[in-house]
């Protein structure tokens, strides 16, 4: 007898887990489908390259230029979780020397 319940628990068990329903992660909404703004690599004077990223769709445009030099753009990633929900859009930009943009040697720049 209880083999017979320790099999049918078993097999209630693999069962269930084979029958959960497996969620699409493209047809269902995320919380963070809204960071799908796009990375972008900007040519300055055809020598040099600033990074640049666009994050959500607004009539709000907002320029989020971090401190320096050596900061980058990444201690204003938590914008993402509310600003373009507010409609609004905005650009993250790391300057030359900082970040993901290059670091040329000419320090005039």
């Amino acid at each position: 007898m209880i083999k017979q319940l320790l099999l049918a628990i078993i097999s209630i068990s693999i069962l269930a887990c084979n029958s959960a329903k497996k969620e699409n992660p493209a047809a269902s909404p995320q919380t963070d489908s809204i960071k799908t703004g796009g990375n972008k690599l900007i040519t300055i004077d055809g020598k040099n390259k600033v990074w640049t990223k666009k994050v959500g769709e607004g009539k709000i445009k907002v320029l989020l230029l971090h401190g320096g030099p050596g900061f980058s753009h990444d201690y204003m990633e938590c914008f993402e979780d509310f600003l373009p929900k507010e409609g609004m859009e905005i650009y993250y930009y790391d300057q030359l020397g900082s970040g993901n943009s290059d670091a040329p040697a000419d320090t005039s720049l």
